[in-house]
């Protein structure tokens, strides 16, 4: 059984470990720059004696969660805390940048002003590409604006690896790849899911300044959703709805929507080292989704470590490699 080693820091440097954990949940998804912690413990004075900064927790494969803490609840009896932490990586959509107006920018600026300032601990993958007429808009996030570059300049949304590291190929494979439902790794819980709520069928568009009777006669069809057998327009005007006036926004609406269209939750016992875009198998006896006859090609979109009264597990939600870029 796995057992995270954490502790909280005061003074910037001090360390403050944690024995007795009563409940632990850490989360963390493909698409979002923000993982999440959530432990209850047992504490001691020296808990009440200084101002705790940040909580740390080491998971397998000597990923170490660094959260910043968003909320300490204490017990009447100051026997026990309850923190709510989120990654260092969450000031990526804590904090608003400056408007800027680019006639041309490149990864390597954007890196230095919108990703390194903001706990971004290095590249695992964003080529160098340069972008021209790249706005920054009011009220952006920095990691608004980090997904507009990469959707303008590699056709991919962006992703913070379980390193804390900026990729936009976020789908990595093991040799041997890890085969859930086997022998060393079984399944105690699986089930299937078909998402269609958040699909779209069409979204027609136009390029013109007006948007009262314009001529939306572009029109991009989604095929996913034709089976389903109903209608989810959408109306876009590239010049007064969509930053950067880009058209091939319409296609990465489309398919962004698919990417959760077929989910499979499993359950794992014990804590494992499976992390959000890590290509996975499922054990081909198990074949409960009504689609196919055989799995899909997945890839780990959600994990979540919990450990409380029901026991010490891993859940991961596994999306379809197909729907998952644009």
């Amino acid at each position: 059984m796995y057992i995270p080693n954490a502790y909280f820091t005061y003074n910037n440097t001090s360390q403050l470990p944690v024995d007795k954990i009563i409940s632990l949940r850490f989360k963390s998804t493909v698409y979002e720059p923000v993982n999440t912690l959530k432990v209850i413990f047992f504490t001691n004075e020296d808990f009440y004696s200084h101002v705790l900064q940040k909580f740390y927790c080491t998971f397998p494969n000597n990923i170490i969660f660094e959260g910043i803490i968003d909320k300490l609840s204490y017990s009447q009896d100051r026997k026990l805390i309850t923190a709510e932490c989120r990654s260092v990586t969450s000031l990526l959509v804590d904090n608003q940048v400056r408007p800027e107006q680019y006639t041309s920018i490149n990864s390597e600026t954007v890196y230095s002003r919108y990703l390194q300032p903001f706990a971004v601990t290095g590249i695992t993958s964003f080529p160098n590409v340069t972008v021209h007429d790249f706005n920054v808009t009011p009220g952006q996030t920095a990691w608004q604006a980090v997904t507009a570059f990469s959707k303008r300049a590699f056709d991919l949304k962006p992703h913070i690896d379980s390193a804390g590291k900026i990729t936009v190929s976020p789908h990595f494979d093991t040799n041997p790849r890890i085969v859930l439902g086997s022998n060393n790794l079984p399944c105690s819980d699986v089930t299937y899911c078909n998402n269609r709520y958040n699909m779209l069928s069409n979204i027609h568009f136009n390029i013109s300044d007006s948007n009262f009777n314009a001529n939306y006669s572009g029109n991009l069809v989604n095929p996913e959703i034709n089976k389903y057998g109903y209608t989810k327009r959408r109306y876009v005007n590239f010049v007064n709805s969509w930053n950067n006036k880009d058209p091939r926004i319409t296609s990465q609406a489309i398919y962004e929507r698919n990417i959760d269209q077929h989910v499979f939750n499993v359950t794992l016992q014990d804590i494992h080292g499976i992390y959000p875009g890590q290509i996975v198998d499922l054990n081909h006896d198990i074949n409960i989704s009504p689609t196919t006859s055989s799995p899909y090609e997945l890839y780990v979109g959600e994990t979540e470590f919990l450990a409380d009264n029901n026991g010490i597990r891993t859940n991961l939600k596994l999306y379809d490699l197909m729907q998952a870029t644009y």
